[in-house]
């Protein structure tokens, strides 16, 4: 009988207990003549776990997809190892952890994958990563898409040397790597009679209608909406359990008697099932966001540049709507700030003009 055990986790990836109590990973693969053999990665007390036995045997994968002879040794020094190998370990890292996945998945594949994907990742240079923030700025993208895109390069980086995984430096902690400054900075926000407006428009679209109810209701994300599961909700004291994926924390919000006169709707709900889904199924944001972005044009855009950010109203002018709101009502600054959950005050600061304590009071009470 074989002593081999296969991995719960990792497919592909397989452990042996050896005489002396140490463990042995292999990783299982296809040979060119499609034999299914083991490769022997290293032992536990040379510090090989499951983990890396997974991302060895994905670059394994990768060369042999390429046409290079894949050759694998765990005490190899300065062994190729390709940007795609560190992407994927991270994007199934995202997925595992219900994280925004198919966002940076997307990113990925559109912007870095063709780039990136096949080069040595010791190899990428801060002049490689200026090279495609100059063509992604030349092909006309917002500076916020620039942002975001070498932030994945950074984020793939960390979380190797985070795991231990990569020994070298991260290309974008360089002085020569600069981020681009944007301001989100939003002057505009729905007033009661747009938001009437808003949910007769789309009163019949019960995926649509539930979205916007919940965002102006908790101002949350749209990533910590999807993510919303009927058992986050106590349906008795009208709380919602949130997660706030961008600060890596757990919140709470409240539901607006008047967006939800009733609760009703939850009940056709398994515990697991996703509230803002379709048929109790997690949702990709862009399920939500394009529909929403035709409305908003037709209904609130018109005569707008489309790169005039402060006025335009999208679906993050939901939850700017919810904090302004919530200061023109004259709610505690410090309570906008845990409602938000923000977590500095100051990114909570450019809602106190609106509040009816702002200095327009005291101006107005001079004479």
């Amino acid at each position: 009988m074989s002593k081999f055990k296969i991995s719960k986790k990792f497919s592909g990836v397989y452990s042996y207990e050896l005489k002396n109590k140490d463990t042995a990973y292999y990783i299982g693969v296809n040979t060119s003549d499609k034999k299914y053999i083991k490769i022997k990665v290293g032992k536990k007390s040379e510090g090989i776990t499951e983990q890396y036995c997974h991302m060895k045997r994905i670059e394994y994968l990768n060369k042999q997809r390429l046409g290079e002879n894949p050759i694998l040794g765990a005490n190899k020094k300065r062994e190729i190892v390709l940007f795609d190998t560190f992407a994927q370990e991270y994007l199934s890292y995202l997925d595992a952890e219900k994280r925004t996945g198919y966002c940076e998945r997307n990113k990925y594949n559109v912007h870095l994958k063709d780039r990136f994907g096949s080069m040595d990742v010791r190899k990428i240079t801060p002049e490689h990563i200026n090279e495609l923030k100059k063509e992604l700025k030349e092909g006309g993208k917002a500076d916020a898409t620039i942002r975001h895109i070498m932030s994945f390069i950074s984020f793939v980086y960390n979380y190797m040397i985070k795991n231990e995984l990569y020994d070298g430096l991260n290309p974008m902690k360089s002085p020569k790597v600069k981020l681009p400054k944007i301001n989100n900075a939003r002057n505009r926000f729905l007033t009661l009679s747009d938001i009437e407006i808003l949910l007769a428009t789309i009163k019949d679209e019960k995926l649509l209608d539930t979205f916007v109810r919940f965002a102006l209701s908790t101002g949350a994300r749209v990533s910590a909406l999807l993510a919303i599961q009927k058992k986050d909700i106590d349906r008795d004291n009208r709380v919602v359990v949130l997660n706030d994926y961008k600060s890596s924390s757990t919140y709470f919000g409240h539901l607006n008697s008047k967006l939800f006169p009733s609760l009703d709707f939850l009940n056709e709900l398994k515990p697991n099932d996703y509230v803002i889904g379709i048929d109790g199924k997690k949702i990709n944001p862009t399920t939500i966001q394009l529909p929403l972005r035709f409305i908003f044009n037709k209904l609130f855009n018109q005569g707008l540049d489309r790169k005039d950010i402060k006025n335009r109203v999208v679906v993050h002018t939901l939850r700017h709507t919810f904090a302004s709101l919530l200061a023109i009502n004259g709610t505690p600054i410090y309570s906008v700030q845990q409602l938000m959950n923000h977590k500095e005050i100051k990114m909570t600061m450019r809602y106190a003009k609106l509040s009816p304590d702002s200095c327009k009071t005291y101006v107005d009470n001079l004479f």
